[in-house]
């Protein structure tokens, strides 16, 4: 039984190239804010300076830009959909189908950002998500850089892992990097690359055969909410997992 997967490589190469490019330019460019107007005003009377974000601004909002805000707490609620995935044959030499290995993804983020100046913030992320029939964490690291008081662009990596029962993604950890466009904290576009380990041969004798290379390659795209918006829509959906939960153990749970 020969070995296919989806030839992703010469695909992926000119769009990662394009965006790290894009992202570049977008990073070197100056930031537009309010903060340049305050400094631009401070010799007036009355008018207030710029204020330096680790010892002036807030800590811990859902919302704001230095130097009104030293920190940020991070809440995203995001679905993502494969770009490129592997994909894989079953069945036998009679009749044989193929399988995508990865599906549309729904994640939750939680972090905290901390101003490392005037343009830039610093932090992390803790990722719960699930797609059709499988748990995904991660951890990653990320770094933000303000384009104007409205628009920042982010930068991610760390480590990801499947926690589900779906054969090529069953107990797998792998690293993942991506891009983020964010709109002042209340929505976002990002596009992910993650790498995961791949099944050993020998687990599907004869039914399913999985990559050879020992890796599986996904890029994903997607879209999320952030801040308040999706802090609210998580208390929505704790208090219908609880009235779920509470109707499936009065009505005598399993039995």
């Amino acid at each position: 039984m020969n070995t296919r997967t989806v030839g992703w490589s010469h695909r992926v190469s000119s769009r990662v190239l394009g965006s790290a490019i894009a992202v570049c330019v977008v990073i070197g460019l100056p930031r537009v804010s309010s903060a340049q107007v305050r400094a631009d005003t401070a010799d007036v009377p009355g008018a207030r300076g710029a204020e330096d974000p680790r010892t002036q601004g807030r800590w811990g909002c859902l919302h704001g830009v230095p130097p009104e805000c030293a920190s940020l707490w991070l809440v995203e609620l995001q679905a993502s959909t494969p770009l490129v995935r592997p994909s894989y044959e079953r069945g036998d030499d009679g009749f044989r189908y193929r399988i995508d290995a990865a599906e549309n993804q729904y994640e939750w983020n939680v972090g905290h950002l901390i101003a490392v100046g005037s343009d830039w913030a610093v932090g992390g992320t803790a990722t719960l998500g699930t797609g059709a029939d499988d748990v995904f964490t991660g951890l990653r690291g990320r770094a933000r850089r303000w384009v104007s008081d409205v628009v920042s662009v982010e930068l991610e990596m760390g480590l990801a892992r499947s926690n589900g029962s779906h054969a090529w993604l069953e107990d797998q950890t792998g690293w993942s990097t991506g891009v983020r466009l964010n709109i002042q904290d209340f929505g976002a576009a990002f596009v992910r690359y993650d790498v995961y380990g791949a099944p050993d041969a020998r687990s599907y004798p004869g039914s399913i055969v999985p990559p050879i290379n020992g890796s599986q390659h996904i890029v994903r795209g997607g879209v999320g909410l952030g801040g308040g918006v999706a802090l609210a829509g998580t208390g929505v959906v704790l208090v219908a997992y609880a009235v779920l939960i509470g109707l499936f153990l009065g009505s005598g749970g399993w039995t």
